[in-house]
């Protein structure tokens, strides 16, 4: 673990490193605004400080880092291990800017990242550093200033006394050229497993956008197979609709019948024969979805069933019975099966009656056997009321019918 040291100016207790119990933290140095009458310190934080933007200059054998802002802010500076990293705690600040990762290519410092906690008001600015160095802050007229020195010392020739002591200087010499050697080589082989770092985050980045794009359309896909199933239910209702009005309107008369005609003047009525009519097309057979089993209708009983029970275990608030229509891997608005269950305890001891009503239940029957159900859901709890569109989706892995995952969106 780093020594750790502290500097206290003007009247602000640096105590924001603790605050935030960061892991494996180390504070090695810590300033304030400076000496400021508490009349301007109150007036000055009204406001929240603005961080413009930040620069990196290479300068010898220094590195310097400036944090341009709106006016002086406080500010906090530790070192933090594994990766080695040399943080600036900006609290009360805002950015002007998207936080980002800056990728540097210098000695002391591989790269930057900006990082803001907007819970607690407050910006980080890390610095990656390729080996340990000394590093100090100024505050300075629109800036904050962050300067690092390479921490191995020059090598400095001293002239030999006597023979032992200039083999002792040599060897002196020797090793620590060494070291400034191996110093090198790790902080190269640092750069590039930096910079191949960067690399891989940015190909994970694009393989999650196309990923979830690949999602989307799949979405999509599933969404317009379940409207053309929609629309073959309806004109297999239409062809039925169509088969009964014939077959209502068709005569019933003989093959052999025929219509009289009146010659007057009391005359023999004569029949003349009428052609039979054409026959009735053949009855059209209902088309059947490609993937529909005999037994479908078993199973959406089964899947409606299920939903009923559940329903049933909502309105009452019993938890156990609840939780029990759920996986394990269970999703629903972007929780896990815990917090979802969390967040029905709280609300069902806060509660004293639901009123849940579905309405226009569909059930849909999937290739890889799971089975998703959509309704119109109305809720009601004291003086709250909504109305939206529910989609459970459920699988039976072992028997029984359980809750993949669930959504809601209000209609």
């Amino acid at each position: 673990m780093m020594n750790k040291y502290r500097t206290r100016r003007g009247i602000t207790a640096c105590v924001l490193a603790a605050a935030l119990a960061l892991p494996a933290l180390s504070v090695t140095g810590c300033k304030t605004a400076g000496n400021v009458p508490a009349a301007d310190i109150s007036a000055e934080n009204s406001l929240s400080a603005h961080i413009k933007k930040i620069t990196y200059m290479a300068e010898g054998n220094r590195s310097i880092v400036k944090i341009f802002g709106s006016r002086k802010f406080e500010y906090t500076a530790y070192k933090l291990a594994d990766p080695l990293r040399l943080a600036v705690e900006i609290p009360g600040a805002e950015l002007d800017f998207e936080p980002r990762h800056i990728p540097v290519d210098g000695k002391i410092i591989s790269g930057m990242m900006v990082v803001r906690f907007p819970k607690v008001k407050s910006v980080r600015l890390e610095m990656e550093l390729l080996a340990d160095a000394p590093f100090k802050l100024t505050q300075k007229s629109g800036y904050l200033e962050v300067q690092l020195t390479e921490g191995i010392p020059s090598v400095q020739p001293r002239a030999p006394q006597t023979p032992a002591a200039d083999a002792a200087a040599e060897k002196e010499t020797s090793e620590l050229e060494t070291l400034r050697a191996e110093a090198e080589t790790l902080r190269t082989d640092n750069l590039a497993l930096r910079k191949d770092n960067v690399r891989l985050d940015e190909e994970n980045q694009k393989l999650k956008k196309d990923q979830a794009e690949s999602a989307k359309q799949m979405e999509e896909a599933t969404a317009l197979s379940r409207s053309m199933q929609a629309r073959i239910a309806f004109m297999e209702d239409q062809v039925s609709v169509l088969q009964a009005k014939v077959g209502n309107s068709a005569p019933e008369k003989s093959p052999d019948a025929g219509t009289s005609v009146a010659l007057g003047g009391g005359a023999a009525v004569v029949p003349v024969p009428v052609p039979a009519p054409a026959p009735l097309p053949a009855p059209i057979a209902a088309p059947r979805a490609a993937n529909q089993k005999p037994d479908d209708e078993k199973v959406k009983m089964a899947v409606s069933e299920t939903v009923a029970a559940w329903l049933n275990a909502w309105r009452e608030k019993d938890l156990g019975k609840y939780a029990s229509y759920y996986t394990q891997d269970f999703r629903g608005q972007g929780m896990s099966l815990d917090a979802w269950l969390a967040d029905k305890k709280a609300k069902f001891s806060s509660t004293k009656k639901l009123t849940i009503t579905a309405d226009n239940v569909k059930i849909g029957l999937e290739p890889d056997g799971a089975a998703t159900v959509v309704f119109e859901q109305s809720y009601q709890s004291g003086s709250y009321r909504d109305h939206g569109l529910k989609r459970l989706r459920l699988r039976n892995p072992d028997g029984k019918w359980q809750i993949l995952s669930e959504e809601w969106s209000p209609l």
